[in-house]
């Protein structure tokens, strides 16, 4: 059980992070770049700023080595929250199937990413922002309230327990994320500030749906290997 679990964290994991940096790079990351002008007070061309200053050996080792550290830093997370989703699959004791792994994860997507996003929603480079001290409590606590309410209103049904589910879900929205309207704007356009909530909602949303599908089938594939 345990060599499985490992296995199926490790795989998935590894072939979501492939994925959605391949996703990322055309999607996210041109918008960084953008952001990143503004946050310099350039208005010059990423790429120009880069090919003028450097060689095109430095600009292209600086890319790939830019590249790769993303790619590293997306297997090191896709891996950790694969390894959730398993969890998920053994303490639910229900028949693992890629369409099942989707359910979870969705799940993962509306607690780790969308329910925090509604008080704190993703920060484009050079964009206005609350200490970091504030946004860390707030959507340590989101993310629990958010995965203790859905996870015992989708187990438990019993409409009492459903509805304070529900409120325990609202609760960390009721007392509000912290404020940014006493502070000054960012630098960054507000047009690109918002492709850039867009663009990442929507591909972390992708990232979520692959690494909960790709968990449920190799999952189930390896519990069959194991059983013949």
């Amino acid at each position: 059980m345990l060599i499985r679990m490992i296995q199926t964290g490790l795989l998935a994991g590894f072939i979501t992070a492939v994925i959605y940096s391949l996703i990322q790079s055309v999607t996210v990351t041109p918008i960084i770049y953008e952001a990143e002008r503004y946050e310099v007070g350039s208005s010059i061309d990423h790429n120009s700023t880069k090919l003028a200053t450097k060689d095109k050996g430095d600009y292209l080792r600086e890319e790939i080595k830019r590249y790769s550290l993303t790619l590293l830093t997306n297997i090191v997370v896709s891996i950790g929250f694969a390894f959730l989703i398993v969890a998920g699959f053994v303490i639910s004791k229900r028949k693992i199937n890629p369409k099942e792994g989707i359910y979870w994860g969705i799940f993962g997507y509306f607690v780790f990413i969308l329910f925090p996003a509604l008080g704190l929603p993703p920060e484009v480079p050079g964009s206005v922002s609350t200490p970091v001290e504030g946004r860390q409590i707030w959507w340590v606590c989101t993310v629990f309230a958010t995965s203790v309410g859905m996870g015992f209103g989708f187990f438990i049904k019993n409409t009492y327990v459903r509805l304070i589910c529900i409120f325990v879900i609202i609760l960390p929205h009721l007392i509000g994320a912290p404020n940014i309207s006493d502070l000054k704007p960012g630098l960054v356009p507000l047009e690109i500030a918002t492709h850039y909530v867009v663009w990442t909602l929507f591909t972390s949303l992708v990232f979520w749906i692959i690494l909960g599908a790709s968990s449920g089938m190799i999952y189930k594939r390896l519990s069959i290997s194991s059983d013949n």
